[in-house]
């Protein structure tokens, strides 16, 4: 007899765990290469102010490590940031989200529009 209750198979033909929600597990296998991509005011700050937030969350070992890339749009007033770089957790990729999600509002003035 299988003794995997937690794993019993719903209509959906997924798990218990793979439908629920609060799940803390990921797809992802740590440590893994990630790449972030944040869109915002083409402002001087932002690349500064992005690459804080991703300094302060990532051992000082990998801060020289950091893939950066950036593109302006066409008419210049937006740019856009890809960082790749070693995730250790998904604790950590959460935090980064969080961090970086402050400075994403709905305000006009807010320097992030957009995280992928």
């Amino acid at each position: 007899m299988d003794n995997k209750k937690n794993d019993k198979k719903t209509p959906n033909n997924k798990t218990d765990k793979q439908n629920d929600p609060t799940a803390t597990e990921s797809a992802l296998k740590f440590p893994c290469l990630f790449p972030v991509k944040i869109m915002g005011l083409n402002k001087p700050e932002l690349e500064k102010l992005v690459l804080d937030i991703f300094k302060k969350h990532l051992p000082s070992k990998d801060h020289k490590t950091l893939e950066v890339k950036t593109h302006l749009s066409k008419h210049k007033n937006y740019l856009s940031i890809t960082i790749k770089f070693m995730a250790e957790s998904k604790k950590q990729l959460d935090s980064i989200y969080m961090d970086l999600s402050k400075h994403c509002t709905k305000d006009e003035d807010s320097i992030i529009k957009m995280i992928l």
